[in-house]
């Protein structure tokens, strides 16, 4: 939950219209867990609901970024969502999905992982990633005592996307 605070704090700074999912049973959300489709529903109409209070105003970059699960969540939506032009993934769990394809589809992808995550490790990120990952040294899954180096790994990703 901290870690996407962290981008969509790092979006908002840099102007853009950000919008943070809580997904169904998690945390003070209400609902139960959905197995994955019911959350990635979820976040497709979030993202509908917040280009609808755009009023139109459709921004150039429409990007959709995720932590761990909801790494997943977010570009497995975008592979049915067009609207989006760029994709985050933090921390993809790699070690505990059979299909990596979420990963090739689509936009434009960026990746940030930790070197020592055992969800997301190094040989599978590097097999499965279309683009060479942003790699914190030393950072297990969950980025502990690492959230600035991430902060700023975050701000290369968006360096590069508003360049």
């Amino acid at each position: 939950l901290l870690i996407i605070l962290v981008f969509a704090l790092r979006g908002a700074r840099r102007g853009f219209a950000t919008l943070r999912c809580q997904f169904r049973g998690s945390g003070r959300s209400t609902g139960a867990h959905g197995g994955g489709r019911d959350e990635v529903r979820d976040v497709a109409a979030a993202a509908r609901a917040l280009e609808g209070e755009l009023g139109g105003r459709v921004p150039a970059i429409r990007a959709i970024g995720g932590y761990s699960f909801g790494a997943w969540v977010g570009l497995e939506c975008a592979r049915s969502e067009p609207w989006f032009t760029h994709r985050l993934a933090i921390a993809p769990p790699l070690a505990m999905l059979d299909d990596h394809g979420f990963l090739a589809a689509g936009t434009p992808l960026s990746a940030i992982a930790g070197s020592a995550d055992e969800y997301c490790p190094r040989p599978l990120l590097g097999a499965a990633l279309p683009c060479a990952p942003i790699l914190v040294e030393g950072a297990d899954h969950f980025f502990a005592g690492r959230f600035e180096e991430l902060a700023r790994a975050i701000d290369a990703v968006l360096d590069g996307w508003t360049a």
